[in-house]
């Protein structure tokens, strides 16, 4: 499967938060993802599969000169594990270009992390009950680009 990573557009708003609903226990309402998707400064990019229309998965973060944040990625879950989750990441840091980037991902959830780790990822920190529904630890991950 070819995928193709490119920005997000307003009309992409329901099918991210489908994915949205179908990934997270306490997901983004429609209104919160098209107000991410008008905001200035966000960065949210969706992959397809090269010559469909449906979104496999996409990936919404912040940047500045110094430093990224990806605060949420989400990949439909019959195409999890196929690679598109490591296109979002690979696109992200393509259009970031800044030294550092960082992420946090529940501490119960070990494929993250693992996946997370793969690509180069380093833990540095954990932050307690950080998240809710179900209540968890967060780990602060942080991945060091030499540009």
């Amino acid at each position: 499967m070819e995928i193709t990573v490119t920005s997000a557009l307003p009309c992409d708003a329901a099918q991210i938060e489908e994915i949205e609903a179908l990934s997270f226990g306490d997901p983004w309402s429609l209104t919160a993802v098209e107000s991410e998707l008008d905001r200035s400064g966000s960065l949210i990019l969706k992959a397809v599969s090269k010559g469909e229309n449906t979104i496999l998965g996409y990936i919404i973060g912040v940047s500045d000169d110094e430093s990224a944040y990806i605060e949420k990625i989400a990949v439909l879950p019959k195409y999890r594990r196929s690679g598109v989750g490591e296109a979002l990441i690979i696109g992200f840091i393509d259009r970031v270009h800044c030294p550092i980037i960082s992420l946090d991902v529940r501490r119960s959830n070990t494929s993250a992390f693992a996946f997370y780790e793969r690509l180069g990822f380093k833990s540095a920190a954990v932050r307690r009950r950080l998240y809710d529904n179900p209540k968890d630890d967060g780990i602060t991950m942080i991945m060091e680009l030499n540009l």
